[in-house]
Formats: structure tokens, C-alpha cells, sequence
């Protein structure tokens, strides 16, 4: 893999705003869930394990395509015999996200998305310090939603969404937010030709 850039120290993250923010989300989603369809846990999502190529890069390395998030480093990772919302706890290995509530085990599917869900707060958190915006709702109940409320599950857990569900939602909400985004240049666009006349007229 060549070396590339971690989304958290990438020079644009000042100017991202939710459309970009989502999108990033999207990208990391579905990464987990193709994943998870062959049966591979990676066990230690955080944001040091997600980057993304440039426009720079993309020109000394043709594999690259620009804007596209990679997940990386699949040391603890691990292949399971069972599927999501049938494999049952397994041991933690060592990570750099903290477990909640104490707990050494855990169904590795659902704390692939926990930690992905803690990641994207701690994404939107510093994104937020740099534009010196508040975080968007959408963004912030997403991610509380993906960490969930931990019931100390020591089987299937079911205390946060699989990697598909979290995928669809997404898709709507990412949907919503384009929709959201039309509408209001419409509107804008609307309200500068009725301006126009007006101005014409004045200028008499």
C-alpha cells in the first residue's frame, strides 16, 4: 500500500462540511460490510487506520483512485467461521479503542461498528474544532446510534446496528441531506430572480 494520507491531518479537513463528512462515513461503511460479508472482523478501527488518496498521489500510483478512504492494517483482524448476527462473543485483542462497561469480550462484528461509531465522533469532534462549527444533529445521533447502549452482551450482540443496516441508513440520510441541499439552492436561485425586477426597476 502506498503511503498515503490519514484523514485526521488531511489539509482539507477544515473545509469539510456534512455533504464530505457523510460521504467519508459512507466510504468507511461500506468497507466494514464487505468485510463482514466474507466473514473478516478487523477488530481496531480508529481513525489511525483509515486514509485516503489525493490528487497528488493518485498521479505516482495508478491503482488510486482520488477521494477514496482505505482501511488499513489487519494485524488483529480475524476470519470467522459464523456471520453476523449469528457469532457469538469472542476475546478481545489488544486495540486502541477501549471497551465499554470493562468487557474482554465481545461479538466482533458489533465492536467493529462500535469502534467505527467512536471513530466518527471523534472525526466530526475535530472537523467541528477546525471549521469552528457545531457538529450537525444527523452527524452526532449517527454515531451515538453506531457506539449504541452496551448491555454487556456475551453472545450476539444486538445493542447496535450490523454493518448493512448502518450502510442503508446511511444511504437515506446521505440521500436526505442531497435533497435537503437542492432544494435550498432552488429556493436561493428563486429568490434572486425575483429580485431581479426589482433592481431594474430602481435602476430607472
Amino acid at each position: 500500500m502506498p503511503c498515503l494520507e490519514k484523514i485526521l491531518f488531511g489539509r482539507e479537513r477544515s473545509k469539510w462540511g456534512l455533504r464530505p463528512l457523510l460521504n467519508f462515513f459512507q466510504q468507511v461503511v461500506e468497507g466494514i460490510e464487505f468485510l463482514h460479508q466474507l466473514h473478516i472482523a478487523h477488530m481496531d478501527m480508529y481513525n489511525g487506520q483509515v486514509i485516503i488518496a489525493t490528487e497528488k498521489q493518485v498521479a505516482f500510483h495508478s491503482r488510486l483512485e482520488a477521494g477514496k478512504v482505505y482501511i488499513i492494517d489487519f494485524g488483529t483482524a480475524q476470519r470467522l467461521q459464523n456471520s453476523p448476527g449469528r457469532q457469538p462473543a469472542i476475546e478481545l485483542p489488544e486495540c486502541n479503542c477501549d471497551p465499554p462497561l470493562g468487557m474482554t469480550r465481545f461479538d466482533p462484528y458489533s465492536w467493529d461498528i462500535y469502534c467505527t461509531g467512536m471513530m466518527f465522533r471523534s472525526m466530526a469532534a475535530q472537523v467541528a474544532q477546525f471549521s469552528k462549527r457545531s457538529v450537525p444533529w444527523a452527524v452526532r445521533r449517527y454515531s451515538d446510534w453506531l457506539i449504541g447502549e452496551e448491555r454487556g452482551c456475551t453472545g450476539v450482540c444486538r445493542c447496535r446496528p450490523s454493518a448493512r443496516r448502518a450502510r442503508q441508513v446511511l444511504c437515506v440520510l446521505v440521500w436526505a441531506v442531497r435533497v435537503w441541499d437542492a432544494c435550498t439552492k432552488g429556493v436561493s436561485f428563486a429568490q434572486n430572480l425575483l429580485k431581479l425586477p426589482a433592481a431594474r426597476f430602481a435602476s430607472r
